[in-house]
């Protein structure tokens, strides 16, 4: 299960030895903390798929999400989430960006149009994410509609390879 929340991200798996036991992991220093408290003992583990880890009682992590959902206030993950209340980190604000971009591509209409995606728009913007060097009129009017919607924020290339948020 991955968790995208104003206080860090984290992969909550069971442990495979023991199932009353869940492994937290995080891919950030401090987000395992954040959500679960500064008493975890949080293992650092290079060449791991997540440098941190830490073993919490399955009960404990059903607790700490309970009080998270009865205390949630925001009324946008991307906008208040990503750019307002995360940790101060600009690849963070990009990653739930670009996971809200990615996940919204398997919605028949882009987000804040009535305008139904043609199978070549996703497969554009699919294209698009993994070859940047496309240039934009290789896009139909769908993406450009998606696109000019949601102006306040979104990505564009760094011209060395990244992404930078233009807001």
């Amino acid at each position: 299960m991955w968790l995208m929340l104003d206080t860090g991200f984290v992969s909550v798996v069971q442990h495979k030895d023991d199932p009353e036991v869940l492994l937290v992991r995080a891919r950030a220093a401090g987000d395992i903390e954040s959500i679960f408290g500064s008493d975890v003992t949080v293992a650092v583990e290079p060449g791991a798929d997540y440098l941190y880890r830490a073993e919490i009682g399955r009960t404990r992590v059903a607790e700490v999400l309970l009080k998270k959902v009865l205390a949630l206030d925001y009324t946008s993950h991307a906008k208040d989430v990503a750019l307002q209340r995360s940790p101060a980190n600009p690849l963070r604000r990009e990653a739930y960006y670009e996971t809200w971009q990615a996940m919204a591509l398997m919605q028949p209409y882009a987000p804040y149009t009535t305008v139904p995606r043609t199978e070549s728009s996703v497969l554009a913007r699919a294209w698009r994410r993994h070859h940047p060097i496309l240039d934009e009129e290789w896009f139909d009017e769908d993406y450009n509609e998606e696109a000019a919607a949601f102006q306040d924020f979104r990505l564009e290339d760094d011209g060395q390879g990244g992404v930078r948020t233009v807001t």
